[in-house]
């Protein structure tokens, strides 16, 4: 059998012997079609081998080198006709992306030991040199990330020698690669190598000052100062929150001066599209975000259109979770309230009419700085509303040093490296910059066109270009009309069909909603009408968007069936993560589809308008799964609420069961529990007659959980044995696990510890066995809370310090803040006040990073009573009034409670029975009072005489807690 490795030095093997390839033209043709390994138009393969022929003698041409072909003896699969070729032979680079594909991290490095074609000599087919760079780069691309992971499952498995060796050989390629130099630092410091990766930082820090002018990323800075200072890498670091520019910024420094840190918390850059706002604001957030505690982050608003998407979009950028049932707003002004942070909040222009929540973001968060890219200004009293313009008119007398020619030249050689212009050009360029009023997306379009014209052409096609409407142009009207016009058809079909992607748009998508090649792709962004914005993903600036999509609305055919592919393409990626979804890999699902979550949120609603319901019903559970993990519970409420709705109405039973069943869970996490267990009950039937055995065993969850909250937990046992039946007749070990460990926690909640402790260990195994780390970690800590429970303390201080371990290795920060919480209440009973001291100040900073208020508030009131234990009741008082403070803020009145002991403990201590009596009996007569709590408060009162207590007890029952809390914190 023929086989043909591309991977490599190109060569063919057959019948066990390999023979090498000529660098011919002939054998680029064939190259070229084995990777694609599909049909491909002859038209397309024409232009590519000859891009500077005519089309008939590029054709013609192609005839020939097909005729040469036919010699050969080996390529009897070589498939001709009239209108496209195929070359089906198996290559090791579809071997290799089946790896990648079915996640066989060692197949996959085995395979990729070489570059694709390396050392092939290419000669005379620029086209073909350009997308065989592309290519090498794409596959690279998968081999790192195949070596990342490799060396995350070798970590895992204490193999980190073995996993430092992988990462060292993907570094030593790319000694630029941040991330991938982030887990090589990792990787040498758990294997007790200090010296050696603070050894490996220093070099990358020295090389990347002296040879790019850059300083590393924070959370590398926040990395390697861990290890320096010997601690554990537990806390999450700051993340990267600007996007890197393809090109440094030119001019510009009488902005950046005046736009400088010391100006308005509300700095509002406004100006025509094109004008270069985004640009100037990443600069500008650059040069201030080393001053800032939090630093900077770049928030796209493309796509955005209601109040909560502004807050939704804001915490995606911040990495922020949304959590409980409070409006994303409010959380997410919670969590800003002590952040000193800057904001770049771009393309505003369509919101304005949301401005006030600007506003409201700076009166609650003192330390916060916005600094917003609008075409209009904003009408606020605290914006500074700052008219960018474009790069100022050229000097006739200093044309070298303009910075709009300067612009030019510099994006001419992306498209031209040799393009060196003479001062006739120069003069050409300087009455171009003129024409098109310095607006750097003009210059940047016209730019490229130093392929095909001379600087003096191109200054003319500007000046007489006539608009549509028959008038004269504006300058940036001439720019896109030409730059519109030097596209053959199948670029300006593929500008109309990537004008619908959201958000941005990988390589992947583009070529099956499209039907385009990765050739053509690669044509636009050398037009500079794409932008690349990392490895194998695309987006389009906005105006050329607006101006691509009015071209295709004018072939309303063409967008209706543009329209229905990209719906279908999102959708098929939806039902793909059903997958791993099943086999327990829940962080991976949430993290592939945020990148798409625009894109998935358009094919959603084009898909529920046209009454597409099997694609509906493929997407329903990865999608409901997103909105859920990311805490977007109204969102998701109201999505399936209008599925439920519509599919009711046009007699969809199943798809309706499974909305309302989601519908339900979203209810749930608002807290709406009697109305959502109503909806998970009601769509029982029509599942169960269905026998869906997913929707049944996400019905049967929730009504456990539903239960649960109602403080049924008889009920609550029954619904999750049901799962548990229904999962192991299935043989979903997934889900089984799941349901283990929920019967775990009914049973530890009602004191059944050793049968808690023999459904979280089955469970336990059975997530070991399938490799699933975020439930092994859950119960891991559930088990130490319920060996800690029964008595076995040694055992379950262990097992929470492993659960603590695994959280730390897969970043599962709120898993991690609440095993180390707990091993601080384990150390608190065992009265080592100083460990649980440190334990607890560990998990205040990870919830304070995570924007976990309700958790902030807790840790803080566990503080004051190691303070208290400790002997500073100075420290205490603090503690319990800023824990008091913050629960207060989000409505959490057990932990109010708690702070209220933990200052009437203190008044006794100062010998103030007055004070501390209405406090300890608010605490016992509080429904909210938890029974740990409520123990604590009656010990203090039997030290009290009872007949002050007596005394006290009826003036107390008239208390109300949010009076009492009110009072003290004023």
């Amino acid at each position: 059998m023929l086989q043909l490795h591309l991977l490599g030095y190109p060569c063919f093997e057959l019948e066990g012997k390999r023979y090498e390839l000529a660098s011919q033209k002939p054998l680029y043709l064939l190259l070229y079609l084995a990777y694609q390994g599909d049909w491909v138009s002859r038209a397309h393969l024409a232009t590519f081998l000859y891009p500077d022929e005519d089309e008939p003698t590029a054709r013609h041409r192609l005839r020939l080198l097909l005729s040469r072909l036919r010699e050969l003896p080996w390529i009897q699969t070589l498939e001709a006709e009239p209108q496209r070729l195929r070359f089906k032979v198996a290559t090791d680079v579809q071997a290799f992306r089946a790896a990648i594909q079915q996640r066989d991290w060692a197949k996959a490095i085995q395979l990729h030991q070489r570059p694709l074609l390396d050392k092939y000599l290419i000669r005379e087919a620029p086209a073909f040199d350009t997308w065989l760079e592309a290519e090498r780069e794409e596959l690279r691309s998968l081999w790192r990330e195949a070596v990342l992971e490799a060396a995350l499952a070798l970590g895992q498995k204490g193999q980190n020698k073995e996993a430092a060796g992988l990462l060292r050989r993907v570094w030593e390629q790319d000694t630029f690669d941040e991330q991938v130099l982030q887990a090589y630092l990792h990787s040498l410091h758990v294997q007790g190598r200090r010296d050696g990766a603070l050894e490996v930082f220093e070099l990358f820090k020295s090389r990347l000052q002296s040879e790019l002018g850059l300083a590393p990323l924070p959370e590398t800075e926040h990395l390697a100062e861990a290890i320096r200072q010997g601690r554990p890498l537990d806390t999450p670091p700051p993340r990267a929150g600007l996007p890197l520019p393809d090109s440094p910024l030119i001019g510009r420094q009488m902005e950046l001066s005046e736009l400088s840190l010391g100006a308005p918390r509300l700095r509002v850059l406004t100006g025509l599209g094109g004008v270069g706002k985004t640009r100037l604001a990443l600069e500008l957030a650059r040069q201030q975000a080393d001053q800032l505690a939090q630093g900077a982050y770049f928030v796209s608003l493309e796509g955005v259109e209601s109040l909560e998407q502004i807050s939704v979009a804001i915490a995606e950028a911040l990495g922020f979770t949304f959590f409980g049932p409070r409006e994303p707003k409010a959380q997410l002004l919670d969590y800003l309230k002590s952040k000193e942070i800057l904001l770049v909040l771009d393309h505003f222009d369509h919101l304005l009419e949301e401005a006030g929540l600007l506003a409201e973001m700076l009166e609650q968060a003192p330390k916060l700085r916005l600094l917003v890219t609008s075409r209009q200004h904003l009408e606020l009293p605290e914006a500074w509303n700052y008219p960018l313009q474009g790069l100022p008119p050229p000097d006739p007398t200093h044309l070298e040093s303009s910075e709009a020619i300067l612009f030019f030249v510099q994006t001419a050689r992306r498209s031209r490296p040799d393009f060196k212009p003479t001062l006739a050009d120069l003069q050409a360029i300087a009455e171009l910059c003129s024409s098109v009023e310095g607006l750097p997306l003009a210059l940047e379009l016209a730019a490229t066109w130093v392929r095909e014209l001379s600087c003096a052409e191109i200054l003319e096609e500007i000046r007489d270009h006539q608009g549509l409407l028959g008038h004269k142009a504006t300058g940036m009207e001439a720019v896109f009309e030409h730059s519109w016009h030097l596209l053959s058809p199948e670029q300006q079909r593929l500008m109309m069909a990537l004008s619908l992607f959201r958000g941005g748009f990988s390589r992947r998508a583009a070529q099956q909603v499209t039907g385009a090649s990765h050739y053509l792709l690669l044509s636009l962004l050398g037009h500079s009408l794409l932008q690349k914005e990392s490895i194998g993903r695309y987006r389009m600036h906005s105006l050329l968007q607006q101006y691509a999509q009015q071209k295709l609305a004018q072939q309303p055919e063409l967008m209706a069936h543009l329209q229905h592919q990209h719906a279908l393409h999102f959708v098929a990626f939806l039902e793909a993560q059903n997958k791993p979804l099943q086999e327990g890999r829940w962080d991976r699902v949430v993290d592939e589809v945020a990148v798409e979550a625009e894109n998935i949120r358009l094919a959603w609603i084009f898909c529920l308008q046209q009454r597409l319901w099997p694609q509906l019903e493929s997407s329903v559970a990865a999608w409901g799964h997103f909105l859920s993990s990311r805490g977007l519970y109204r969102e998701g409420q109201a999505t399936f609420a209008q599925l439920a709705e519509t599919a009711q109405s046009e007699e969809q039973p199943l798809l309706w069961a499974q909305a309302t069943q989601r519908q339900g869970w979203f209810g749930l996490q608002l807290g709406q529990t009697e109305s959502a267990k109503t909806l998970l009950e009601h769509s029982l039937p029509h599942l169960e007659q269905q026998r869906h055995t997913n929707g049944l065993l996400y019905g049967y969850n929730g009504l456990g959980v539903a239960w649960t909250r109602l403080g049924d937990y008889a009920q609550a046992e029954m619904w999750f044995q049901k799962a548990r039946a229904l999962a192991e007749e299935t043989q979903n070990t997934a889900s089984l696990a799941n349901t283990l460990n929920s019967l775990g926690n009914t049973c530890r909640w009602t004191g059944r510890f050793a049968e808690a402790t023999e459904f979280f260990r089955q469970g336990l195994r059975l997530a070991e066995e399938i490799g699933n780390q975020q439930t092994t970690a859950f119960l891991l800590a559930n088990l130490g809370g319920a060996l800690w429970e029964l008595g076995q303390q040694q055992s379950g201080q262990q097992t929470t310090q492993q659960a603590a371990r695994l959280a730390e290795e897969i970043r599962h920060w709120p898993l991690l803040s609440g095993c180390l919480s707990n091993l601080a209440e384990m150390s608190f009973v065992q009265k080592d006040y100083a460990a649980s001291n440190d334990l607890r100040q560990r998990s205040l900073s990870l919830r304070r990073e995570m924007g976990n208020r309700r958790g902030e508030a807790f840790d803080t009131v566990m503080l004051g009573y190691n303070a208290l234990r400790l002997g500073q009741p100075t420290e205490a008082r603090e503690h319990f009034l800023e824990g008091l403070r913050i629960a207060q803020e989000v409505a959490a009145r057990p932990i109010q409670l708690d702070a209220l002991i933990g200052l009437a403990e203190l008044e006794l201590k100062a010998e103030k029975p007055t004070k501390a009596l209405p406090l300890l009996l608010l605490a016992t007569q509080h429904p909210a009072t938890s029974a740990e709590a409520k123990g604590r408060a009656n010990q203090l009162l039997s030290a009290l005489p009872l007949a002050k207590v007596n005394a006290a007890r009826k003036k107390a029952a008239s208390l109300e807690l949010e009076q009492v809390v009110r009072q003290i914190l004023e």
